[in-house]
């Protein structure tokens, strides 16, 4: 998805329903079976941490498979598991990488080392990527019905001629990086969904990072409308300055000339491009109906975005994106040929553009500071 249509959105002044024809006169007004249908999906709502805030989702919103979590150059994943699952996965992955070998000809082996992990039980993996210099450190663990697999890349260019001929042929950084991991490791833990923890930290998909903010981290989570092909939200959480994340350099409304001009050229109509306050704290928001031409499942559709105004909440804060989309796919691993044949063709998107904003403010008017985080 195009950086116009993912990171355009953020904050209305107005507040919910009564408020949408005021704030976007072209908006239709919804049938009473839309209103309805919003009111019914926003009547159960459900408290869901993202990093160091909180929000509230209708409970017909449901965790998606596709999330991503990078903690200083360390990329984690936690999933609920039996330990009996994980043995037979950490034994089937032992022995996968035993068998891979870098060079056919030479038989080279991938796999290095393999450690022991200090608490809970698994393995840490010294492993090639393509070339014998370029390592990975792969962990995978179990503790307490969560397993844990996180990883991060290494050099050491004492096992292979890099290259580009590297004259620091001797280098390694190997056992600093899994130093690094570890110390990462140990702040990471499993996290029940309902979970609202009270205590400083990070949370992610089935996951917690316990204590001061990373100094470079990105947090990312998808919810779906379950039952509905093309409406979900994508919550995304970074800490750390500008010199080690992705924060963007400008907010929405000092940008307003671009995206202007970026949205015209692409048939795309701004409904809101605001400056928004939710509690005490600041943000921008953009809202925008989309042509089929630019929607992943190629009908009329919708995006809308509250991200944090850094000029009013500084960078010292996480930077929050909170991302509605309706007429776009839903996240998902890859899949077979033959999963991509199923995909069923839209004609229509679920939501109409009056469903889009009455629960896109019921949502939004719910984010907050998870108490005791910040």
């Amino acid at each position: 998805m195009t950086l116009t249509r993912r990171r355009l959105l953020a904050a209305a002044a107005c507040t919910p329903l009564a408020a949408l024809i005021a704030c976007s006169p072209r908006t239709p007004a919804m049938t009473p079976e839309e209103a309805q249908f919003v009111h019914k999906l926003t009547a159960r709502m459900r408290t869901h941490c993202i990093g160091r805030h909180l929000i509230d989702l209708p409970e017909a919103f449901v965790l998606n498979p596709v999330d991503r979590v990078e903690i200083e150059g360390v990329e984690v994943s936690v999933r609920p598991m039996t330990k009996t699952v994980f043995e037979t996965r950490l034994q089937r992955r032992t022995e996968e990488l035993q068998k891979q070998v870098i060079d056919v000809i030479d038989n080279e082996p991938v796999l290095m080392d393999v450690r022991d992990v200090p608490v809970g039980i698994g393995k840490v993996f010294n492993r090639a990527e393509s070339y014998a210099y370029s390592r990975i450190w792969e962990l995978m663990a179990w503790q307490d019905g969560f397993e844990i697999q996180a990883s991060v890349k290494a050099v050491d260019y004492s096992l292979d001629e890099p290259l580009a001929n590297d004259p620091s042929n001797n280098y390694t950084n190997v056992e600093e990086k899994f130093t690094h991991l570890l110390t990462l490791y140990s702040r990471v833990r499993g996290r029940a969904q309902e979970e609202i923890p009270r205590e400083p930290g990070d949370c992610f998909a089935h996951g917690f990072y316990r204590g001061a903010q990373a100094e470079a981290g990105q947090f990312y989570v998808n919810y779906h409308l379950k039952d509905a092909p093309d409406v979900f939200v994508q919550l995304s959480s970074i800490s750390g300055d500008g010199s080690n994340v992705a924060r963007p350099e400008s907010g929405l409304l000092q940008r307003r000339s671009q995206i202007e001009r970026d949205t015209r050229r692409s048939g795309i109509e701004i409904l809101r491009l605001v400056p928004r306050n939710i509690g005490h704290d600041g943000y921008e928001e953009f809202v925008a109906r989309e042509p089929a031409k630019v929607t992943s499942a190629r009908v009329n559709g919708h995006t809308a975005v509250v991200q944090t105004d850094q000029n009013a909440q500084g960078v010292a804060r996480p930077f929050l994106t909170i991302e509605l989309f309706n007429g776009h796919y839903i996240p998902s691993p890859p899949r077979s040929l033959e999963e991509q044949a199923m995909i069923p063709d839209l004609t229509r998107a679920t939501l109409s553009e009056g469903q889009v904003l009455a629960l896109w403010d019921a949502i939004t008017a719910t984010i907050r500071p998870r108490p005791g985080a910040l």
